[in-house]
């Protein structure tokens, strides 16, 4: 990751900081290297980092974590469950103790040359995962919060 350190403490709900600390907590506790993607990025960066009006409200927040194997986002799964977090049909895709939707996308050495993953156990869900990889190598710090609790 790059060095550039972009402030928005105060500038997003203190519900929305909640789920992330929580999240971004249990990725680091596993050592995960992670990136907030899709369009919480976009708004975190673009309209509360600078001003941007933003074009469509999105509610949920998609993490796209960098993982050697399926464990490893079996067991942030399992640590997000025990914080509170409640399962849903799609394996991605939890539902946080303040009813975030809260998507878990992985990327690394789980996707093929294709930079595809296929969903365990039968590989039949595939989701394309393409550009994961730069945007985790190359992505802004963004502060949230001045303190932490």
């Amino acid at each position: 990751m790059t060095s550039t350190l972009l402030n928005i403490a105060g500038k997003i709900d203190l519900e929305t900081v909640a789920v992330f600390e929580i999240v971004c907590r249990a990725i680091s506790a596993l050592d995960i290297p992670y990136v907030v993607v899709g369009a919480t990025a976009r708004d975190l960066v673009l309209h509360h980092g600078h001003g941007a009006k933003i074009q469509r409200a999105t509610h949920d927040i998609d993490f796209a974590i960098e993982i050697p194997n399926w464990a490893a986002f079996n067991a942030l799964r399992d640590r997000l469950c025990a914080e509170g977090f409640k399962t849903t049909h799609a394996q991605h895709r939890l539902i946080s103790p303040l009813n975030t939707e809260v998507d878990i996308v992985p990327f690394g050495q789980v996707e093929d040359k294709q930079a595809s993953i296929a969903w365990p156990p039968k590989g039949e869900i595939v989701m394309n995962v393409l550009g994961f990889q730069e945007a985790c190598d190359s992505a802004e710090w963004v502060r949230i919060q001045e303190t932490q609790s």
